[in-house]
Protein backbone atom coordinates (compact mmCIF):
# COMPACT_ATOMS: atom_id res chain seq x y z
CA UNK A 1 0.00 0.00 0.00
CA UNK A 2 1.83 3.65 -1.27
CA UNK A 3 2.25 5.88 1.72
CA UNK A 4 -0.02 8.74 2.31
CA UNK A 5 0.10 11.68 4.88
CA UNK A 6 -2.48 12.02 7.30
CA UNK A 7 -3.43 14.84 9.21
CA UNK A 8 -4.02 14.54 13.24
CA UNK A 9 -6.68 16.85 14.48
CA UNK A 10 -5.60 17.71 17.90
CA UNK A 11 -7.94 16.76 20.08
CA UNK A 12 -9.34 20.07 21.81
CA UNK A 13 -12.85 19.03 22.80
CA UNK A 14 -10.51 17.46 25.69
CA UNK A 15 -10.62 13.98 26.93
CA UNK A 16 -13.98 12.44 27.21
CA UNK A 17 -14.81 9.09 28.63
CA UNK A 18 -18.88 9.52 29.43
CA UNK A 19 -19.99 7.57 26.16
CA UNK A 20 -19.28 4.50 24.16
CA UNK A 21 -16.44 4.60 21.71
CA UNK A 22 -19.03 4.74 18.77
CA UNK A 23 -20.42 7.56 19.73
CA UNK A 24 -16.93 9.43 20.68
CA UNK A 25 -17.53 13.41 19.88
CA UNK A 26 -16.00 15.09 17.37
CA UNK A 27 -12.36 16.60 18.47
CA UNK A 28 -12.17 15.02 21.89
CA UNK A 29 -10.05 11.98 23.07
CA UNK A 30 -11.24 8.71 24.86
CA UNK A 31 -7.55 8.14 26.31
CA UNK A 32 -4.72 10.73 27.26
CA UNK A 33 -1.92 11.02 29.63
CA UNK A 34 0.71 13.91 30.44
CA UNK A 35 -0.36 15.49 26.69
CA UNK A 36 -2.38 18.75 25.77
CA UNK A 37 -4.18 19.58 22.38
CA UNK A 38 -1.84 22.59 22.85
CA UNK A 39 1.74 22.91 22.94
CA UNK A 40 2.82 24.37 25.77
CA UNK A 41 5.68 27.36 24.44
CA UNK A 42 3.60 29.05 21.57
CA UNK A 43 0.06 27.61 22.00
CA UNK A 44 -0.30 26.01 18.91
CA UNK A 45 -2.89 22.95 18.55
CA UNK A 46 -0.75 20.38 17.40
CA UNK A 47 -0.52 18.48 20.53
CA UNK A 48 2.23 18.72 23.12
CA UNK A 49 3.49 17.57 26.29
CA UNK A 50 2.21 18.42 29.57
CA UNK A 51 4.88 21.17 31.58
CA UNK A 52 6.60 19.82 33.73
CA UNK A 53 5.95 20.66 37.76
CA UNK A 54 8.48 21.94 39.72
CA UNK A 55 8.65 23.02 43.56
CA UNK A 56 7.66 26.50 43.87
CA UNK A 57 8.77 26.81 47.65
CA UNK A 58 12.07 25.59 48.86
CA UNK A 59 11.44 25.81 52.73
CA UNK A 60 9.45 23.15 54.20
CA UNK A 61 6.84 25.05 56.52
CA UNK A 62 5.61 23.54 59.80
CA UNK A 63 8.25 20.61 59.69
CA UNK A 64 6.16 18.78 57.07
CA UNK A 65 2.94 19.29 58.38
CA UNK A 66 -0.10 20.51 56.43
CA UNK A 67 -0.22 24.08 55.71
CA UNK A 68 -3.31 25.11 57.36
CA UNK A 69 -3.48 29.23 55.64
CA UNK A 70 -2.41 31.07 52.56
CA UNK A 71 -3.00 34.75 52.12
CA UNK A 72 -1.53 37.71 51.16
CA UNK A 73 -1.23 41.32 52.43
CA UNK A 74 -0.24 44.63 50.81
CA UNK A 75 1.62 47.57 52.85
CA UNK A 76 3.56 50.74 52.84
CA UNK A 77 6.93 51.13 54.61
CA UNK A 78 9.96 53.35 54.33
CA UNK A 79 7.90 54.65 51.30
CA UNK A 80 8.06 51.39 49.32
CA UNK A 81 4.81 49.23 48.92
CA UNK A 82 5.57 45.27 49.39
CA UNK A 83 3.45 42.40 48.97
CA UNK A 84 3.48 39.05 51.27
CA UNK A 85 2.05 35.69 51.03
CA UNK A 86 1.29 34.32 54.51
CA UNK A 87 1.06 31.07 55.49
CA UNK A 88 0.33 29.13 58.15
CA UNK A 89 1.55 25.03 59.57
CA UNK A 90 2.19 22.96 62.27
CA UNK A 91 0.45 26.03 64.58
CA UNK A 92 3.50 28.82 63.26
CA UNK A 93 3.25 31.53 61.42
CA UNK A 94 5.60 32.10 57.37
CA UNK A 95 6.02 34.91 55.34
CA UNK A 96 7.37 34.72 51.99
CA UNK A 97 9.80 37.73 50.24
CA UNK A 98 8.09 40.76 48.93
CA UNK A 99 6.31 39.76 45.23
CA UNK A 100 7.79 36.32 45.54
CA UNK A 101 7.25 33.10 47.11
CA UNK A 102 10.36 31.05 46.40
CA UNK A 103 11.40 31.55 50.73
CA UNK A 104 9.73 31.54 53.66
CA UNK A 105 10.70 32.74 57.16
CA UNK A 106 9.03 31.44 60.27
CA UNK A 107 7.56 34.44 62.12
CA UNK A 108 8.84 35.30 65.30
CA UNK A 109 5.68 35.14 67.87
CA UNK A 110 4.78 33.53 71.00
CA UNK A 111 1.46 33.09 69.89
CA UNK A 112 0.40 30.35 67.54
CA UNK A 113 -2.49 29.28 65.08
CA UNK A 114 -4.78 26.28 65.01
CA UNK A 115 -3.13 23.49 63.46
CA UNK A 116 -5.86 20.80 62.94
CA UNK A 117 -8.06 22.98 60.58
CA UNK A 118 -8.34 25.14 57.88
CA UNK A 119 -7.89 29.21 58.51
CA UNK A 120 -9.31 32.29 56.30
CA UNK A 121 -7.75 35.26 56.61
CA UNK A 122 -8.91 38.84 55.66
CA UNK A 123 -6.54 41.61 54.34
CA UNK A 124 -7.27 44.74 55.58
CA UNK A 125 -5.89 48.34 56.56
CA UNK A 126 -1.85 47.07 55.61
CA UNK A 127 -2.86 44.05 58.34
CA UNK A 128 -3.75 40.45 58.04
CA UNK A 129 -6.84 39.59 60.15
CA UNK A 130 -7.05 35.76 61.08
CA UNK A 131 -10.36 33.72 62.08
CA UNK A 132 -8.62 31.30 64.02
CA UNK A 133 -10.47 29.59 65.75
CA UNK A 134 -11.49 25.91 67.30
CA UNK A 135 -13.71 24.33 69.59
CA UNK A 136 -14.86 24.84 73.06
CA UNK A 137 -11.99 24.52 75.54
CA UNK A 138 -13.92 24.91 78.65
CA UNK A 139 -17.17 25.83 79.54
CA UNK A 140 -20.09 25.89 81.57
CA UNK A 141 -22.52 27.94 84.30
CA UNK A 142 -20.72 28.05 87.45
CA UNK A 143 -18.02 30.33 87.03
CA UNK A 144 -16.87 33.38 89.63
CA UNK A 145 -14.99 35.92 89.85
CA UNK A 146 -12.85 37.29 93.12
CA UNK A 147 -13.65 40.74 94.80
CA UNK A 148 -10.99 42.19 91.85
CA UNK A 149 -13.15 40.97 89.03
CA UNK A 150 -9.96 39.59 87.42
CA UNK A 151 -9.35 36.37 89.09
CA UNK A 152 -12.00 33.52 87.35
CA UNK A 153 -13.00 30.12 88.14
CA UNK A 154 -14.93 27.47 88.50
CA UNK A 155 -16.04 24.48 90.10
CA UNK A 156 -15.88 22.22 87.18
CA UNK A 157 -12.44 22.49 86.61
CA UNK A 158 -10.38 21.28 89.76
CA UNK A 159 -7.40 22.37 87.61
CA UNK A 160 -6.87 24.79 84.87
CA UNK A 161 -3.30 23.35 83.62
CA UNK A 162 -4.30 19.36 83.51
CA UNK A 163 -6.61 17.03 81.90
CA UNK A 164 -9.23 19.14 79.40
CA UNK A 165 -8.13 22.13 79.83
CA UNK A 166 -4.12 21.73 80.21
CA UNK A 167 -4.08 23.43 76.25
CA UNK A 168 -5.27 26.88 77.35
CA UNK A 169 -2.73 29.22 77.39
CA UNK A 170 -2.88 33.03 77.53
CA UNK A 171 -1.71 34.34 74.32
CA UNK A 172 -3.62 32.16 72.15
CA UNK A 173 -7.12 31.71 73.98
CA UNK A 174 -10.30 34.27 75.41
CA UNK A 175 -12.85 34.02 78.46
CA UNK A 176 -16.28 34.70 77.05
CA UNK A 177 -18.56 35.92 79.72
CA UNK A 178 -22.29 35.47 78.52
CA UNK A 179 -24.50 36.33 81.44
CA UNK A 180 -23.78 35.77 85.32
CA UNK A 181 -24.62 37.40 88.50
CA UNK A 182 -22.64 40.65 88.87
CA UNK A 183 -20.81 39.80 85.92
CA UNK A 184 -19.95 42.21 82.58
CA UNK A 185 -20.52 40.08 79.73
CA UNK A 186 -17.89 40.34 77.03
CA UNK A 187 -14.48 38.77 75.59
CA UNK A 188 -11.36 39.12 77.92
CA UNK A 189 -7.88 38.65 77.54
CA UNK A 190 -6.19 36.08 79.95
CA UNK A 191 -2.91 37.24 81.98
CA UNK A 192 -1.87 33.94 83.02
CA UNK A 193 -3.27 30.68 84.28
CA UNK A 194 -2.66 28.57 87.22
CA UNK A 195 -4.33 25.49 88.67
CA UNK A 196 -6.71 26.83 91.25
CA UNK A 197 -7.24 29.82 88.49
CA UNK A 198 -7.13 32.10 85.91
CA UNK A 199 -6.28 35.83 85.69
CA UNK A 200 -7.80 38.44 83.47
CA UNK A 201 -6.08 41.33 82.28
CA UNK A 202 -9.67 43.39 82.97
CA UNK A 203 -12.16 43.14 85.89
CA UNK A 204 -15.14 41.13 84.35
CA UNK A 205 -17.06 42.37 87.36
CA UNK A 206 -16.15 41.97 91.17
CA UNK A 207 -17.49 38.93 93.15
CA UNK A 208 -19.76 37.84 90.34
CA UNK A 209 -21.72 34.41 90.21
CA UNK A 210 -23.20 31.81 88.49
CA UNK A 211 -21.46 33.15 85.08
CA UNK A 212 -21.84 31.30 81.94
CA UNK A 213 -18.87 31.48 80.42
CA UNK A 214 -16.56 29.66 76.93
CA UNK A 215 -12.75 29.82 76.62
CA UNK A 216 -12.70 29.63 73.63
CA UNK A 217 -9.37 30.35 70.94
CA UNK A 218 -9.33 34.12 69.87
CA UNK A 219 -8.91 35.32 66.45
CA UNK A 220 -5.94 36.38 65.89
CA UNK A 221 -4.01 40.15 63.79
CA UNK A 222 -0.64 39.75 61.69
CA UNK A 223 1.14 43.38 61.54
CA UNK A 224 3.65 43.00 57.96
CA UNK A 225 5.17 46.30 58.93
CA UNK A 226 5.96 44.95 62.90
CA UNK A 227 6.07 41.47 61.56
CA UNK A 228 4.26 41.05 64.77
CA UNK A 229 1.24 38.31 65.46
CA UNK A 230 -1.45 39.47 68.37
CA UNK A 231 -4.36 38.64 69.52
CA UNK A 232 -7.47 40.58 67.60
CA UNK A 233 -8.96 42.19 70.99
CA UNK A 234 -9.70 45.42 71.97
CA UNK A 235 -9.41 46.43 75.45
CA UNK A 236 -11.04 49.69 77.42
CA UNK A 237 -9.18 51.73 78.95
CA UNK A 238 -11.38 51.42 82.06
CA UNK A 239 -13.94 48.52 83.53
CA UNK A 240 -15.56 47.55 86.53
CA UNK A 241 -18.43 46.64 88.17
CA UNK A 242 -18.32 49.24 91.13
CA UNK A 243 -18.74 52.62 89.79
CA UNK A 244 -20.16 54.79 91.73
CA UNK A 245 -22.47 58.01 90.22
CA UNK A 246 -22.95 61.43 91.62
CA UNK A 247 -24.90 64.16 89.93
CA UNK A 248 -22.04 64.55 86.65
CA UNK A 249 -19.42 62.61 88.92
CA UNK A 250 -18.53 59.48 88.41
CA UNK A 251 -15.98 57.32 90.29
CA UNK A 252 -14.69 53.38 90.70
CA UNK A 253 -12.38 51.77 93.80
CA UNK A 254 -10.95 50.31 91.07
CA UNK A 255 -8.99 52.46 90.46
CA UNK A 256 -7.77 55.26 93.16
CA UNK A 257 -6.27 58.05 90.38
CA UNK A 258 -7.86 58.75 87.18
CA UNK A 259 -4.80 60.52 85.99
CA UNK A 260 -2.10 58.17 86.69
CA UNK A 261 -0.90 55.21 85.34
CA UNK A 262 -2.93 53.41 82.25
CA UNK A 263 -5.55 56.05 83.20
CA UNK A 264 -3.42 58.82 82.11
CA UNK A 265 -3.95 58.63 78.25
CA UNK A 266 -7.78 59.76 79.54
CA UNK A 267 -7.95 62.87 77.64
CA UNK A 268 -11.74 65.18 78.08
CA UNK A 269 -14.48 64.90 75.08
CA UNK A 270 -12.31 62.40 73.34
CA UNK A 271 -12.79 59.21 75.85
CA UNK A 272 -16.23 58.41 76.53
CA UNK A 273 -17.67 56.84 79.26
CA UNK A 274 -20.58 53.85 79.03
CA UNK A 275 -22.79 52.85 81.59
CA UNK A 276 -23.60 49.06 80.69
CA UNK A 277 -26.43 48.63 83.11
CA UNK A 278 -28.28 50.08 86.41
CA UNK A 279 -26.61 50.01 89.64
CA UNK A 280 -28.00 49.05 93.51
CA UNK A 281 -30.70 51.92 93.47
CA UNK A 282 -31.91 51.41 89.53
CA UNK A 283 -31.31 55.24 88.84
CA UNK A 284 -27.90 54.91 86.47
CA UNK A 285 -29.47 55.28 83.05
CA UNK A 286 -27.10 53.06 80.77
CA UNK A 287 -25.86 54.95 77.56
CA UNK A 288 -22.73 56.60 76.38
CA UNK A 289 -21.21 59.92 78.77
CA UNK A 290 -18.81 62.35 77.43
CA UNK A 291 -15.83 62.85 79.62
CA UNK A 292 -15.66 66.87 79.95
CA UNK A 293 -13.07 66.75 82.80
CA UNK A 294 -10.56 64.37 84.71
CA UNK A 295 -9.65 64.48 88.13
CA UNK A 296 -7.48 62.49 90.72
CA UNK A 297 -10.84 61.34 92.25
CA UNK A 298 -13.33 61.33 89.58
CA UNK A 299 -14.91 61.89 86.06
CA UNK A 300 -16.63 64.65 84.98
CA UNK A 301 -19.89 64.27 82.82
CA UNK A 302 -21.41 65.97 80.42
CA UNK A 303 -24.73 65.13 81.53
CA UNK A 304 -25.50 63.43 85.19
CA UNK A 305 -26.20 59.42 84.86
CA UNK A 306 -28.44 59.42 88.34
CA UNK A 307 -27.08 58.68 91.29
CA UNK A 308 -26.37 54.92 92.11
CA UNK A 309 -23.87 52.58 93.46
CA UNK A 310 -22.38 48.84 91.56
CA UNK A 311 -22.43 50.48 88.12
CA UNK A 312 -20.98 48.43 85.53
CA UNK A 313 -19.38 50.65 83.20
CA UNK A 314 -16.39 50.79 80.52
CA UNK A 315 -14.39 54.18 79.51
CA UNK A 316 -13.31 54.08 75.74
CA UNK A 317 -10.99 56.35 73.72
CA UNK A 318 -13.50 58.17 71.12
CA UNK A 319 -16.47 55.49 71.41
CA UNK A 320 -17.32 52.07 73.06
CA UNK A 321 -16.12 49.30 70.75
CA UNK A 322 -17.83 46.11 72.28
CA UNK A 323 -16.71 42.76 71.90
CA UNK A 324 -14.91 41.13 68.52
CA UNK A 325 -17.64 37.88 68.14
CA UNK A 326 -15.16 34.44 68.62
CA UNK A 327 -15.04 31.02 67.26
CA UNK A 328 -16.18 32.38 63.59
CA UNK A 329 -14.35 30.35 61.26
CA UNK A 330 -15.42 32.36 57.92
CA UNK A 331 -14.07 35.81 57.19
CA UNK A 332 -14.70 38.53 54.63
CA UNK A 333 -13.89 42.24 53.34
CA UNK A 334 -16.98 43.80 52.41
CA UNK A 335 -17.99 47.37 51.72
CA UNK A 336 -15.17 48.58 54.11
CA UNK A 337 -16.06 46.17 56.58
CA UNK A 338 -14.69 43.27 58.18
CA UNK A 339 -17.56 40.32 58.01
CA UNK A 340 -17.50 36.88 60.47
CA UNK A 341 -19.98 34.06 60.36
CA UNK A 342 -20.51 30.60 61.00
CA UNK A 343 -20.02 30.45 64.73
CA UNK A 344 -19.94 27.59 66.40
CA UNK A 345 -22.55 28.51 68.74
CA UNK A 346 -24.98 30.66 66.19
CA UNK A 347 -23.75 29.38 62.95
CA UNK A 348 -26.88 30.91 60.99
CA UNK A 349 -25.82 34.65 62.27
CA UNK A 350 -23.20 36.79 60.58
CA UNK A 351 -21.54 40.22 62.16
CA UNK A 352 -19.80 43.31 60.38
CA UNK A 353 -17.16 45.91 62.31
CA UNK A 354 -17.94 49.41 61.74
CA UNK A 355 -16.85 50.93 58.40
CA UNK A 356 -13.41 51.43 58.31
CA UNK A 357 -12.62 50.18 61.98
CA UNK A 358 -12.11 46.23 62.28
CA UNK A 359 -11.99 46.51 65.89
CA UNK A 360 -15.04 48.23 66.72
CA UNK A 361 -17.70 45.75 67.33
CA UNK A 362 -20.42 47.73 69.20
CA UNK A 363 -23.88 46.75 67.60
CA UNK A 364 -25.85 49.15 69.71
CA UNK A 365 -24.23 52.21 67.52
CA UNK A 366 -26.85 54.19 65.79
CA UNK A 367 -25.34 55.47 63.29
CA UNK A 368 -25.21 53.69 59.82
CA UNK A 369 -21.50 53.08 59.71
CA UNK A 370 -21.58 51.22 62.96
CA UNK A 371 -21.49 47.49 63.45
CA UNK A 372 -24.19 45.49 62.59
CA UNK A 373 -24.94 41.38 63.28
CA UNK A 374 -27.27 39.41 61.47
CA UNK A 375 -29.12 37.59 64.71
CA UNK A 376 -32.73 38.70 63.97
CA UNK A 377 -35.34 37.80 61.19
CA UNK A 378 -35.51 41.38 59.67
CA UNK A 379 -34.29 42.32 55.60
CA UNK A 380 -30.74 41.64 56.67
CA UNK A 381 -31.16 39.21 59.29
CA UNK A 382 -29.45 35.69 59.88
CA UNK A 383 -29.91 32.85 57.24
CA UNK A 384 -32.25 29.93 57.77
CA UNK A 385 -29.50 27.36 58.33
CA UNK A 386 -25.70 27.10 59.12
CA UNK A 387 -23.55 29.71 56.95
CA UNK A 388 -21.02 27.31 55.14
CA UNK A 389 -19.55 30.07 52.43
CA UNK A 390 -19.87 33.69 52.53
CA UNK A 391 -18.09 35.75 49.51
CA UNK A 392 -18.08 39.10 48.43
CA UNK A 393 -19.64 39.08 44.82
CA UNK A 394 -18.32 42.57 44.14
CA UNK A 395 -18.41 45.91 46.44
CA UNK A 396 -22.31 45.75 45.81
CA UNK A 397 -23.14 42.09 47.32
CA UNK A 398 -22.39 39.57 49.58
CA UNK A 399 -23.33 35.85 48.90
CA UNK A 400 -23.68 33.39 51.33
CA UNK A 401 -24.61 29.77 51.22
CA UNK A 402 -25.89 27.07 53.58
CA UNK A 403 -25.49 23.30 52.01
CA UNK A 404 -28.73 24.01 50.53
CA UNK A 405 -29.79 27.15 49.98
CA UNK A 406 -27.88 30.71 48.50
CA UNK A 407 -28.61 33.97 49.84
CA UNK A 408 -27.13 37.38 48.42
CA UNK A 409 -26.88 40.46 50.78
CA UNK A 410 -27.14 43.91 48.82
CA UNK A 411 -26.08 47.07 49.66
CA UNK A 412 -24.96 47.62 53.30
CA UNK A 413 -27.03 45.73 56.00
CA UNK A 414 -26.85 49.39 57.96
CA UNK A 415 -28.14 51.57 54.59
CA UNK A 416 -30.99 49.56 53.15
CA UNK A 417 -29.65 46.45 52.43
CA UNK A 418 -31.44 43.42 52.94
CA UNK A 419 -30.87 39.78 52.38
CA UNK A 420 -32.69 37.65 49.59
CA UNK A 421 -32.80 33.56 49.32
CA UNK A 422 -31.52 32.78 45.88
CA UNK A 423 -32.20 28.92 46.07
CA UNK A 424 -33.21 26.91 48.22
CA UNK A 425 -32.19 23.59 46.91
CA UNK A 426 -28.85 23.88 46.56
CA UNK A 427 -25.34 25.73 48.45
CA UNK A 428 -22.38 25.83 48.77
CA UNK A 429 -20.66 22.47 50.89
CA UNK A 430 -17.84 24.43 52.65
CA UNK A 431 -16.16 27.97 52.89
CA UNK A 432 -13.57 26.90 50.42
CA UNK A 433 -15.59 25.28 47.85
CA UNK A 434 -15.68 28.17 45.28
CA UNK A 435 -13.34 30.51 43.00
CA UNK A 436 -14.05 33.58 41.23
CA UNK A 437 -13.35 33.37 37.49
CA UNK A 438 -11.33 36.55 35.68
CA UNK A 439 -14.74 37.46 33.96
CA UNK A 440 -16.49 37.49 37.57
CA UNK A 441 -18.53 34.43 37.53
CA UNK A 442 -18.53 32.76 41.00
CA UNK A 443 -18.20 29.35 40.86
CA UNK A 444 -18.97 26.45 43.87
CA UNK A 445 -18.85 22.69 44.65
CA UNK A 446 -22.69 22.02 45.85
CA UNK A 447 -23.77 18.69 46.70
CA UNK A 448 -25.14 18.62 43.00
CA UNK A 449 -21.89 19.18 41.32
CA UNK A 450 -20.62 22.98 40.02
CA UNK A 451 -22.89 25.89 39.95
CA UNK A 452 -22.00 29.19 38.91
CA UNK A 453 -23.50 33.19 39.61
CA UNK A 454 -23.09 35.36 37.10
CA UNK A 455 -21.46 39.21 37.58
CA UNK A 456 -23.83 41.55 39.39
CA UNK A 457 -26.09 40.87 42.03
CA UNK A 458 -29.53 39.27 41.55
CA UNK A 459 -29.54 35.89 39.34
CA UNK A 460 -29.49 32.86 40.96
CA UNK A 461 -26.78 30.09 41.08
CA UNK A 462 -26.65 27.76 37.01
CA UNK A 463 -25.49 24.53 36.65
Amino acid sequence: MPKRAITLQAPVGGLYKRLGYQQQPPFTSPDASNVRSDSAIEGRERIGSRPGLSKAVATQLGSGNPVRMLGEVSYITGGSSLRRVIASSNGLLYRGGNGAISSFVQVSSSLTLASDRSLMCAEYHQKLFIADYGGIAAGGTNGTTDSTGKVFDSASYADWTDGPTEDINANDYVLELISGTGAITGVYSIASIAEAAITLNDSAGESASDIRFRIWRGPKVYDPDANTLTLWHERPVAIGGNGVSSAKTFDSANYANWTSGPLETIVPYQHVLEIINRGASNDAVPGIYDITAVASGNLTLDVAPGDDTGVHFRVWDTRPKGSIPIGNPIIERYRDRLALAGSVRNPQEWAMSRMADPDDWYFAAEEATGAVAGTGDGDAGQISEPITCMVAHNDDCLLFSGKNTFYVMRSDPNYGGQVDRLSDKIGALDRFAWCETSEGWYVFLSSDGLYAVPPGCGASPMS
